[in-house]
């Protein structure tokens, strides 16, 4: 069988200000949601080079930096700014709706969620 993307309703558009992060929980993932001028994007939320929280981490000009400021990401792309070679952050889908804001997840529907 193949996966599917299922949808999670995980905040509303009020909940995260402008250039700022929320962690969320998603059927067991971490995730953080930022706000970029209004657009909302998804990536894991930890760090996959110094294990730290990217929502708890220092936005500004659309990157995310991590461990003062040695370790940063795009937040648009997930790619790294530190490092080209480095493991960019997985990213998930996002769309609003009516204020809300929904995760995608692919998920196995031979795994019971």
């Amino acid at each position: 069988m193949t996966a599917i993307k299922k949808w999670y309703e995980v905040a509303t558009v009020r909940d995260i200000d402008d250039q700022e992060a929320l962690q969320i929980e998603v059927n067991g993932v971490y995730i953080a949601l930022f706000n970029l001028d209004g657009k909302f994007y998804a990536t894991d939320d930890r760090c996959p080079v110094f294990d730290a929280s990217l929502a708890d981490s220092y936005i500004e000009d659309d990157l995310v930096y991590v461990d003062d400021d040695r370790l940063s990401y795009e937040i648009r792309t997930g790619m790294p700014c530190h490092d080209p070679k480095d493991t960019p952050l997985k990213r998930y889908p996002v769309k609003i709706d009516n204020g809300l804001v929904y995760v995608g997840l692919v998920i196995d529907p031979t795994y019971p969620v």
